[in-house]
């Protein structure tokens, strides 16, 4: 249930309507900016320095981790949605500018949870039967 609550809860507290988007807004510098920055320079910054740090010897990945599991945390790490939109209302006086930023931030969090679902769905191995 906490899986639905909280995003709504996020999504609501948002402030963003959605009545009168149109697509020309959601491709519009500013939220493709966000969405590039989120669901492409988060996992390579993250997949990246988890890297170094394996190499230099400095830490390991935790038991049972391995490169494929590190992607997928490093995809869904894209989706820090409460932390972009405190950060975009700092940064956007104009609100305009602020609803393209809260667009750009909601459409990176729904990528990234997507594409780290599938990702860790295709790469990890299947659980067992659960017992209830």
């Amino acid at each position: 249930m906490a899986y639905v609550i909280l995003p709504l809860f996020a999504f609501v507290n948002a402030g963003l309507s959605l009545s009168g988007i149109e697509l020309k807004d959601a491709t519009a510098a500013l939220p493709m900016g966000i969405v590039l920055g989120l669901v492409v320079g988060k996992p390579i910054g993250i997949v990246g320095a988890a890297l170094l740090m394996r190499a230099l010897g400095w830490a390991q990945f935790p038991a049972g981790m391995d490169l494929r599991a590190m992607i997928g945390l490093g995809l869904m790490c894209g989706i820090g949605f409460t932390m972009s939109l405190f950060i975009a209302s700092l940064a956007y006086a104009d609100p305009l500018l602020y609803q393209e930023a809260v667009l750009g931030i909601l459409a990176a969090s729904v990528l990234s949870a997507i594409g780290g679902f599938l990702w860790l769905r295709a790469v990890l191995p299947s659980p067992g039967p659960r017992n209830a």
